[in-house]
């Protein structure tokens, strides 16, 4: 089931959309307040967030550079009354999936809603493929279970998390290359 935080000061707003998003099969937590909102985003790690711009407490812009921050894979609409081009650029370029304005259509916000949440959900299925992928390029791609091998892998398991230059030596065709790949996919830059 996909969790969605809605995030909004008007009472009214947050019962229709948390209707209109449990009958489509969500988990929806609500939010009236940037406080609450954060207290949320911590107690239910959502995957997608309706977020409204004007909160009394906090930014919503800022909000979204938070929850951003926080989990950039999450799938954001922004939900507003106004229709600031500049603050819908703002957004977009901060993350936001999609930008829908107040009064809605229910078509529209869920459309929007089940965007953001297959884009967190694709986000998600990247992130663990690449790093599925960095691991298989790592050390453990090293052939050989001889005790010279054995240790070559270690000092190369020791030497990739040093944040520093490290020089291979070795006579042609001892898989200088393939270390060094290895000592690179193992690094935080990789």
């Amino acid at each position: 089931m996909i969790r969605a935080l809605v995030v909004d000061d008007d009472p009214s707003i947050l019962k229709a959309v948390r209707v209109l998003l449990d009958r489509e099969g969500f988990s929806v937590a609500v939010a009236g307040s940037g406080a609450e909102a954060r207290e949320q985003w911590v107690a239910t790690k959502p995957q997608v967030v309706v977020l409204d711009l004007d909160l009394p407490d906090a930014r919503g812009v800022d909000l979204l550079s938070e929850l951003r921050a926080w989990d950039p894979a999450v799938g954001v609409v922004v939900f507003t009354a106004t229709e600031d081009v500049e603050q819908v650029v703002e957004c977009m370029t901060l993350g936001a999936s999609d930008y829908v304005t107040k009064p809605f259509a229910r078509a529209r916000l869920l459309t929007s809603v089940r965007n953001a949440s297959e884009r967190a959900q694709l986000h998600r299925q990247v992130d663990s493929l690449s790093s599925q992928l960095r691991g298989e390029q790592g050390v453990g791609t090293l052939c050989g279970e001889a005790e010279v091998m054995r240790s070559v892998k270690e000092l190369l398991a020791r030497a990739a998390p040093v944040g520093v230059a490290v020089l291979l030596t070795g006579e042609s065709g001892t898989g200088k290359e393939v270390a060094a790949r290895a000592v690179h996919a193992r690094r935080e830059r990789a």
